[in-house]
């Protein structure tokens, strides 16, 4: 994603799709039900495209970065 903002190939919600949501749905594991543990990344943009990642949730387990 980073790159791919960085390089201006494509804004933020575009290299966000690009990175999770159509890998997803080519898999065939789309949405989280209700209920279910769910994989999560919270982010910051920075200056430049720069990412800067805060916290990620994987399987309900929160790990701070």
């Amino acid at each position: 994603m980073e790159y791919l903002i960085e390089k201006k190939l494509a804004d933020l919600s575009i290299a966000w799709k690009m990175a999770s949501v159509i890998p997803a749905a080519y898999l065939g594991i789309g949405f989280q039900k209700p209920n279910a543990k769910t994989d999560l990344a919270f982010f910051k943009l920075g200056d430049g495209g720069k990412i800067k990642i805060h916290k990620v949730v994987k399987n309900g387990e929160v790990f701070k970065m």
